[in-house]
């Protein structure tokens, strides 16, 4: 049987994490460290970022740490479906952002890793909380 508050918690935290490994070092080129952030906006900057389902993902990615918040409040106010969805999307949005950066030819920084961690148990904890509210 699955806990209904451990998968919002465990959500709730891995989506959290997701926001804050955005924050940390995800490229190093030369001197210079990159974050999530950083290397979206130079992807911006250079014209890659093109068509809508780019765009939904460099906007998802701007809206990561709203989305932390967003999915805090939903547990607080028990709104585990919103829960499940945020962190469905964040995982999802966190595995693709991990593989771009994965086939890019920089050198990895430790955001990758933990946003990959992060994701998973954000996509794990979005599973469980589905299973919960499912009606027997």
């Amino acid at each position: 049987m699955v806990r209904p508050r451990a998968a919002v918690g465990l959500t709730v935290a891995a989506v959290a994490t997701i926001a804050a490994a955005a924050a940390l070092p995800w490229a190093h080129t030369g001197r210079a460290s990159r974050s999530a952030f950083a290397l979206a906006r130079t992807a911006d900057e250079l014209g890659v970022v093109r068509g809508p389902l780019a765009r939904a993902l460099f906007v998802g990615l701007a809206f990561l740490p709203a989305a932390a918040a967003a999915a805090w409040i939903a547990a607080v106010m028990r709104w585990r479906r919103v829960v499940a969805s945020l962190g469905a999307v964040a995982g999802l949005l966190t595995f693709v952002g991990v593989a771009a950066v994965w086939r890019a030819p920089v050198d990895l920084g430790a955001g990758v890793a933990l946003a990959a961690a992060a994701g998973v148990m954000a996509l794990v904890g979005a599973a469980l909380i589905a299973v919960s509210e499912r009606k027997p």
